[in-house]
């Protein structure tokens, strides 16, 4: 059952596919509780929101007993050699908003489970809802979580993680050993100083800064720290060793080429409610909506003046 619930996800169109149970997480109690004692969350108030439901995954699914976790590509290589402007967008942003891809490709992929048992119940989950995603795809075995706080795998990071929640007793998958070893090039060469040996202070990230923030305008501190980035901060994955021969995602929602990639620095700066839109009307971008985006756009422009392009 398990392999054809694989080889049903790999015609899918997802990288991987990896079981576990819905037992506890209270081994990640005490590293998360610690965290957001620390206030290292910043703005992501959600994140101290359903604990218990965070540790206990079977509260979140009646009659759960087995988990389904999902990865899927999103790397592509062409973007910097394509992109026009020294302005720089996140990867994952750069193709259709990868809530909509994951969440119509895992609902098919429910709809399969379902038909393998009388009365089988399935839920699905994208990145949304209160669930421990990196904690579940380590205990499935389909990689780590490195210094970077993400879910490195022998293929790279570049990975969105889903999961399907599921009646059905599936055998679970074992957990692989923690393997970024004495590196520490994502800690050193983050721009803002943002990872420790604690983790991740979101007070600090580009990525947080430049997309969860609400208040307006952004700190000096981080308009120092941004360079030419307007959404989200990659550098800690462009430094990874595991991301050097990732390959290049297939999924053709993600291999679009928009026409902002063809926009110089002056086409952002002038960038109008209605452009904005019309451009990013199915992106992941769109969350943040004009008025923050425009302001990412005005910090990253502050010692790049010299350089505008018509």
């Amino acid at each position: 059952m398990e392999d054809a619930i694989r080889q049903k996800a790999g015609e899918l169109g997802f990288s991987a596919c990896a079981f576990t149970d819905c037992s506890d997480l209270m081994s990640e109690q005490f590293r998360l509780e610690r965290w957001l004692s620390a206030g290292r969350q910043a703005g992501m108030d959600y994140m101290s929101r359903h604990r218990d439901i965070r540790y206990r995954p079977e509260l979140l699914s009646e009659g759960c007993v087995s988990v389904i976790v999902l990865l899927l590509n999103y790397h592509r290589n062409d973007y910097l050699r394509k992109n026009a402007s020294a302005f720089q967008v996140s990867e994952y942003a750069l193709g259709r908003d990868y809530h909509a891809v994951m969440r119509e490709k895992l609902h098919l992929l429910a709809q399969y489970v379902q038909t393998l048992g009388e009365g089988v119940k399935t839920r699905c989950c994208v990145d949304t809802a209160p669930v421990l995603e990196k904690a579940l795809a380590r205990r499935a075995g389909l990689g780590w979580i490195g210094k970077n706080t993400l879910l490195v795998t022998e293929h790279g990071s570049r990975f969105f993680i889903g999961e399907v929640f599921t009646s059905l007793q599936l055998h679970p998958d074992v957990p692989v050993d923690e393997r970024c070893g004495g590196c520490s090039a994502c800690v050193e060469a983050c721009p803002a100083h943002a990872l420790s040996a604690e983790g991740l202070d979101a007070r600090r990230c580009l990525s947080y800064q430049t997309i969860e923030r609400k208040e307006l305008p952004l700190p000096e501190e981080v308009k120092t720290a941004l360079g030419h980035r307007i959404y989200g901060c990659d550098v800690c994955q462009q430094v990874c060793p595991y991301n050097r021969n990732a390959e290049e995602t297939k999924v053709d929602d993600f291999l679009r080429t928009p026409e902002w990639f063809a926009w110089g620095d002056a086409q952002w700066r002038q960038l109008t409610q209605e452009q904005f839109d019309a451009q990013f009307r199915d992106s992941a971008m769109q969350r943040i909506g004009y008025e923050r985006l425009m302001e990412n756009i005005r910090a990253a422009s502050v010692k790049d003046n010299s350089q505008d392009e018509g």
